[in-house]
């Protein structure tokens, strides 16, 4: 610095300090200038500013509390790296503990350590040593967090194993008054006790988000990799499956097996699991020497490879879509009672609930396509580049829901893509009008707080608007960059960004910032003029979202189809970019329909007025479903106020959505006037559920020809939809033809036609049908057991006293076995119930004096005060106390 801007530098300090101090100091600030040096120092401490105070709006006070109060969530701080995980595991059914040794080796991350962090929740700890014949180690735990003294001081490039014997209690109350939330426990005893009789023994595990923890010690974060082995021994009669490859099984001399699966590729602890249960069968399959597993109860069997269809085709699917080939072992699907969530993609072993395991009629109707190729994309993103924190979940799960979308495209085709696109943008907005957040969310009290719609569907959403901005062969060679840079990583969103930038050579910050790390949607406006004077089109695009609680502004690129009279279009190509956008556009004819976002990918609500012959013009126009979806559900309010020919192409819609949105409001016209076609729809149309809503169509509208057609439809027996509806039009029309084809399904594995067999006996059987309720009654689940013995009363109502109370003993005994679930107790208690209603309005009514009728509502009554007494759970007692209250 030269003396010349010293000396001004001097001239301004002085001036400033004058100026200053005559306003707001008894006297001037000191300055201290160095004359000699480079640098200059100031001596400010007695000057004094009042400021006077300051008041914001209601809506920036609200925001700087929400600021104030919250907690970042940020990636967990590695000091050592977990190399590899051993556990020798076994487990006390009654206790729902498992005890076991865990050998964790381990290397420093960077620094040097003398002191390991490990994550064990719920422990009784028995030995810490290094390695099973090493010296014991010190540690200090509180029940959540285990603090183990090394005994000297590790460096980088040393690796040393801790060897830990434990028994975990997942189920018990911990030290510090904590109690488990059952999705919080990580692993689950399955009618441990066998204390229900139809349903099988199993253990199985949850890890997501930070829950194996619970059952073996480690470092439960989503930026931690290790490879595992494990041993499990259990009794022999039990199937195990745990991530990996069996490497061998075992027979011990006690009855007990010993399992050591190997699995030697680093993965998230997370990702561990256990499954283990007594009614096992698996189904063996290949894809490019790769084994498959289909994991399904005994019943089942046949089924196997319909539960998970598809499997190898979507590898195929995948392994090009993605560029990088499947790296793991094996790949194993499992059903499991009870699940806590829908699916888990436990690496190389995936969890699924018992919601998919139903008979190929019902997979007809609805395929656990969704779900199946969700956990399988996951083994790419999710298992080989995993999210490093829980804030940013969206790179695992928007990338699964996004492909939800990819793999419905190129299944099903543009319609059944459009169909899953636009459900999964209905759910977003309506959570969206509740809260909204940033998608790459830093700040939550809990982890669970990251798994919803923003986390899944916005931010699969914001995929496809990404794939539309640089077009498909970009993002697919974006999608391979990210994998293969990063295989077996943690990642962050920066990762993805920077691999489509050096892709495509673009600066994408503009598009990540506002779309993961601001909150919201645009709210669009949409509204034009046409002047006739000038031909012209005067177009405008107002963002209307809160501006205070969303992203103000929100950039991007939309394309627009003018659609004019006489057949013309203009294509127009806008970018919107302010929170009102105009375009003044040649138009020379009156617009007809204006499309808007003509490929319909961009994730915003739009509003945009519309009348009858601009929504007949965007049904025939729009190139996509969700146009022509919006249309159908707009013109609905206009009801047969539209023309003939617009109901006649609803019908021949290639979305089967719309041809059922056409069977519902134009059944009557069909049947009417079209009634051959709505026949073949019934017969032949390639969506079952269509099928079968024509056929209650047809029945509803009082087609005289219905009956062949149903019967028809039972001899195809194609879906359990189309049965069920068949059977419902026989129900109506021809009762004793509706209960000799029920006889036919009465061992069905399907709940959908169960339960219409029930309804049917329920008010048109007779004691015959009585043995049905009880082959059956333990096949529903849920609710719907009550439902199932709702109809058994209804039925038994009918029937003459004695009668009726031959199904009492058998009644009593489930509703009081405690080997019986609490719902087929509960509906078995409620049959009794509706029994002895009857039979006391029967007395009540003079139409039954018999001693008979007397003695049969005495032992109901006391039938009743035995459930009572018999319940164990205090829940289950109040239940059976309001139920004899009513």
């Amino acid at each position: 610095m030269g003396q010349t801007t010293l000396f001004k530098l001097f001239l301004f300090s002085v001036i400033f300090g004058w100026l200053f101090g005559q306003g707001c100091s008894p006297r001037p600030a000191e300055v201290i200038v160095a004359e000699e040096f480079d640098y200059e120092f100031r001596q400010l401490d007695t000057l004094r500013v009042t400021a006077p105070p300051v008041s914001y709006p209601e809506s920036v006070e609200k925001m700087i509390a929400e600021l104030e109060g919250r907690s970042y969530q940020g990636t967990y701080e590695k000091r050592a790296r977990l190399i590899h995980t051993v556990l020798d595991i076994s487990f006390n059914w009654e206790e729902r503990t498992i005890p076991g040794v865990a050998r964790l080796t381990f290397t420093p991350f960077f620094y040097d350590i003398d002191q390991l962090r490990l994550d064990a929740k719920n422990f009784d700890l028995f030995r810490i040593s290094k390695g099973e014949e090493g010296v014991d180690l010190e540690y200090s735990y509180d029940g959540v967090e285990l603090f183990v003294n090394l005994g000297r001081t590790y460096s980088r490039g040393d690796t040393f194993e801790l060897y830990i014997e434990y028994e975990a209690f997942p189920y018990r109350q911990r030290a510090d008054g904590f109690q488990p939330a059952p999705i919080q426990r990580g692993i689950y005893f399955i009618n441990h006790l066998q204390e229900d009789r139809h349903k099988p023994m199993q253990i199985w595990t949850q890890g997501q988000t930070e829950y194996n923890s619970n059952w073996f010690p480690t470092i439960d974060k989503p930026n931690v990799r290790t490879s595992q082995e494990m041993f499990i021994t259990v009794e022999d009669r039990f199937y195990t499956l745990t991530n990996g490859l069996l490497i061998e099984s075992k027979v011990l001399d006690n009855g007990m097996r010993r399992d050591h699966f190997l699995l030697d590729v680093d993965h998230p602890p997370y990702l561990f699991m256990l499954a283990i249960g007594d009614n096992y069968t698996v189904v063996h399959d290949e894809w490019n020497g790769i084994p498959l597993e289909y994991i399904v109860e005994e019943p089942f069997e046949e089924y196997a490879a319909d539960i998970f269809g598809h499997t190898k085709e979507m590898l195929d699917f995948f392994t090009d879509l993605t560029g990088v080939d499947f790296p793991w072992p094996k790949y194993s699907q499992i059903v499991v009672r009870d699940f806590v969530a829908g699916a888990m993609e436990n690496t190389t072993a995936v969890i699924f609930g018992e919601q998919v395991q139903r008979p190929a009629i019902d997979l007809v109707d609805r395929n656990n396509d969704g779900i199946v190729a969700h956990e399988l994309i996951h083994h790419w993103f999710g298992n080989i580049v995993t999210c490093e924190n829980w804030a940013s979940l969206a790179l695992n799960e928007g990338f699964a829901s996004f492909t939800e979308s990819l793999w419905q495209e190129y299944r099903y085709g543009p319609d059944a893509a459009g169909e899953d696109r636009a459900d999964k943008r209905a759910a977003y907005f309506n959570e969206a009008s509740n809260f909204v957040r940033p998608i790459l969310n830093f700040y939550y009290d809990d982890n669970e707080e990251m798994f919803d719609r923003h986390s899944y569907n916005k931010a699969g959403l914001v995929l496809q608007m990404l794939r539309r901005l640089i077009g498909d062969d970009a993002f697919f060679k974006s999608w391979n960059r990210y994998l293969s840079d990063n295989m077996f990583a943690p990642v962050e969103i920066h990762h993805f960004r920077l691999a489509v930038e050096e892709v495509t050579g673009k600066d994408m910050n503009w598009f990540f910032d506002q779309w993961f790390f601001e909150k919201g949607h645009p709210r669009l406006n949409v509204s034009y003029h046409y002047d006739s004077t000038s031909r012209t089109l005067l177009l405008t695009v107002e963002q209307v979202q809160n501006p205070t609680e969303w992203f103000p502004v929100f950039e991007f690129p939309v394309s627009i189809d003018v659609h004019l009279e006489g057949g013309w279009k203009i294509e127009v190509d806008l970018l919107v970019n302010k929170r009102k956008t105009q375009l003044l556009v040649d138009c020379k004819a009156p617009p007809l329909w204006l499309d808007f976002d003509v490929e319909k990918y961009l994730l915003a609500e739009v509003f945009m007025d519309g009348d009858k012959d601009s929504y007949l013009a965007q049904y025939q126009l729009s190139p996509s479903f969700e146009g022509r979806y919006e249309a159908v559900q707009e013109l609905r309010v206009y009801g047969m106020d539209v023309p003939e020919e617009y109901i006649k192409m609803l019908i021949e819609d290639g979305s089967a959505r719309i041809r059922n949105i056409a069977l519902d409001n134009y059944g009557g016209w069909y049947t009417d006037y079209h009634v051959e076609r709505l026949k073949e729809v019934a017969l032949s149309d390639e969506n079952s559920l269509v099928r079968a809503n024509a056929l209650r169509v047809l029945e509803m509208f009082g087609y005289p020809g219905i009956i062949p057609v149903a019967e028809k439809t039972l001899q195809e027996g194609w879906s359990a939809a189309c049965i069920s509806a068949a059977l419902d039009v026989l129900y109506y029309r021809a009762p004793q033809k509706a209960i000799e084809h029920a006889r036919e399904y009465e061992e069905t594995l399907s709940l959908t036609v169960l339960m219409s067999l029930a309804s049917i006996y329920a008010d048109f059987g007779s004691s015959d049908n009585l043995s049905f309720f009880r082959n059956n009654y333990h096949k529903p689940r849920g609710f719907a057991i009550t439902n199932y013995f709702t109809r058994l009363s209804d039925l038994l109502k009918q029937l003459p006293t004695g009668t009726a109370m031959e199904e009492f003993d058998w009644l009593l005994s489930v509703a009081t076995d405690p080997s019986e679930g609490s719902f087929a107790r509960y509906g078995a208690a409620s049959a009794i119930k509706n029994l002895l209603d009857e039979f006391e309005n029967r007395l009540e009514s003079g139409d039954d004096q018999s001693e008979l009728l007397e003695e049969s509502i005495a032992k109901l009554q006391q039938g009743m005060l035995e459930i009572k007494e018999s319940q164990q759970s205090p829940r289950m007692q109040n239940m059976i106390q309001n139920l004899i209250g009513q």
